[in-house]
């Protein structure tokens, strides 16, 4: 007959069985992973209405194969646990421009719930304005010729963005600014574009409420005869007027 010592027995074995015996390389690299796990706030702003809602904006990014997913509030904040380093944000909401933010995360255990990035954001009725012109390229001092087939990109001041878009935190704003910031090529929204056989280009910008400073870049394009050109020019503009550039070249040899 089996004594209550017994029973104590034979359930200390069958706990002992049941229990994780092998610590395998792959509980140790998820341990690791959670400890290195770092709480991120994300702040999302429409460009040109602050105080607009900003609900329903979906986040998500993946990191050493797990997906993540967060939704933001009206005050368009949203929390994430990220693993320490370098993360690609992808933000998405219907009637908005689709944003891709890449943070790096290296906060120390005292900062580790208090890493934030803010990213702008546009509506997709903002995307009207442009940049347009021609790119051509001095021969000799008398003759211009159009340059076809180059490539053409724009950037866009970042700091001048986030000021714009979170004037309260213009003081700090490099601290909470993602590295790199793009949008959705959806919306063509500062993508590059190629010259046509004219020469002529036109690049998709937003429409701000005061000017932002652009750097329309021309890429090094191969000439005839070993040489090469490029080129760059400042534009600065609000979007609602269509501001046309036109770029000129000399041609240089490597």
């Amino acid at each position: 007959m089996y004594t209550i010592k017994n029973y104590l027995l034979l359930l200390l074995i069958f706990s002992a069985s049941c229990a994780k015996e092998i610590y395998t390389n792959e509980d140790a690299t998820n341990s690791k992973r959670e400890a290195q796990k770092v709480g991120v706030t994300v702040m999302l702003r429409d460009i040109n209405h602050p105080e607009t809602d900003m609900s329903g904006f979906e986040i998500t990014t993946s990191q050493c194969g797990e997906d993540m997913k967060a939704a933001t509030s009206a005050d368009g904040l949203a929390d994430l646990m990220l693993v320490k380093g370098d993360a690609v944000l992808r933000i998405r909401k219907e009637g908005y421009v689709t944003a891709t933010a890449v943070i790096t995360t290296n906060a120390t255990e005292k900062e580790r719930n208090n890493t934030a990035v803010v990213i702008p954001v546009f509506a997709d009725t903002q995307t009207s304005g442009a940049i347009y012109g021609n790119v051509l390229v001095r021969m000799s001092p008398s003759v211009e010729e159009p340059l076809a087939n180059a490539l053409v990109s724009i950037e866009v001041d970042i700091n001048e963005l986030m000021r714009l878009a979170f004037p309260g935190m213009s003081g700090n704003i490099d601290k909470y600014r993602p590295g790199i910031l793009a949008y959705s090529a959806d919306a063509n929204l500062m993508q590059p574009v190629r010259t046509s056989v004219s020469g002529a280009f036109q690049l998709t910008i937003p429409v701000t409420a005061t000017d932002l400073t652009y750097t329309v870049r021309v890429h090094e394009t191969p000439l005839a005869q070993n040489s090469f050109c490029s080129a760059e020019q400042i534009v600065m503009t609000n979007g609602q007027r269509h501001q046309e550039v036109i770029i000129q070249l000399t041609p240089y040899e490597k």
